[in-house]
């Protein structure tokens, strides 16, 4: 009995294995397809990337002078606040000296950011690119490994 389930099991493995083996011959990698898919990955990283971007400045400009403000001004800058924003730090729309540094320094740092981050987002096809399509050339000239999935940046 116990010989004749070991000898089912078997078969039943074989079996499966032959399954998967048949429909995995049936899936044949487009390698005339490659770039342009590979095209396309890196662009939606890169898209995805750029739309990160956004919101870096104003949200870093107003983390930033709500803690300058609050650190530095002594309580005075709810009232002097006035509508400080990023470039719009003069007496006349930001209020006491202490605000408007804030305003400056807040207003350099969210540049900084957001440049670095656009700058980084834009380095994304740069980096994606090769990689994706000398993925794709080994496989397509090769032939011996699935084609690589591309790697995300």
């Amino acid at each position: 009995m116990a010989s004749t389930i070991a000898t089912v099991k078997g078969a039943l493995v074989v079996a499966a294995c032959f399954v998967l083996l048949h429909s995995a011959m049936g899936q044949q990698y487009n390698c005339s397809a490659c770039t342009p898919s590979c095209y396309q990955h890196c662009q939606a990283i890169a898209d995805s990337d750029f739309s990160k971007c956004s919101n870096v400045s104003t949200d870093l400009f107003a983390s930033c002078f709500k803690g300058c403000t609050s650190g530095h001004c002594n309580g005075n800058s709810a009232n002097a606040h006035g509508s400080c924003d990023i470039g719009s730090c003069s007496a006349s729309s930001c209020g006491c000296p202490c605000a408007r540094d804030c305003c400056k320094v807040c207003t350099d740092a969210a540049g900084q950011a957001s440049y670095r981050c656009t700058s980084a987002a834009g380095r994304v096809m740069q980096y994606c690119m090769p990689s994706c399509t000398n993925g794709c050339s080994t496989y397509c000239a090769n032939r011996s490994a699935p084609a690589p999935a591309p790697t995300a940046y």
